[in-house]
């Protein structure tokens, strides 16, 4: 992958902040990591895009800047085409399309090297596992909660059931 001091002389007269280069180089390995975690992983892919990486996206949708001389012309166009989509229509499903799209694509734009692409795939993989479990977790304990709420009520009634007879005295008969 290509290192950030690489990164940083890439974008050096971009007109960006250090800190906003940084955020993005480093989001980039998450998004790739996301990519690979499923749907679970989804939603995280597209507050890592949103938060760290649109913020730069939206400036550098213009194929003549400098940061992209020497850029393969296929792969630049696909990465432009995810960026004027994006601001097209900014509905979830374009941005869930755009957000992966890209995370497929920065694999090649920063030369991910195969074992670096495993290396994300596996993390990917144990992240999408971690979610599942935790999810299960939950729902097991909403379930629990659920049913300890309905063993409440039901405990309720049948106390305001008991007091209401002997209030009553037994008289309506219900």
């Amino acid at each position: 992958m290509i290192d950030l001091e690489e990164f940083l002389k890439i974008f050096k007269d971009a007109g960006f902040s250090k800190e906003m280069l940084v955020n993005f180089h480093r989001s980039i390995r998450r998004s790739v990591i996301l990519s690979y975690a499923g749907r679970k992983g989804l939603s995280l892919l597209l507050k890592t895009d949103q938060k760290e990486q649109w913020p730069i996206l939206k400036e550098i949708d213009n194929s003549q800047l400098g940061i992209y001389h020497g850029a393969d012309p296929e792969l630049l166009a696909a990465f432009i085409a995810t960026i004027e989509n994006q601001k097209k229509d900014g509905s979830w499903l374009t941005l869930r399309a755009s957000a992966q799209k890209r995370a497929a694509l920065y694999k090649t734009i920063f030369d991910f090297t195969p074992a670096e692409v495993e290396s994300c795939r596996r993390m990917g993989k144990k992240f999408e596992a971690l979610l599942v479990a935790k999810s299960k977790k939950c729902r097991l304990k909403l379930m629990i909660a659920i049913g300890g709420g309905v063993a409440a009520a039901g405990a309720v009634g049948a106390g305001a059931y008991v007091w209401w007879k002997r209030k009553d005295g037994g008289k309506s008969g219900g």
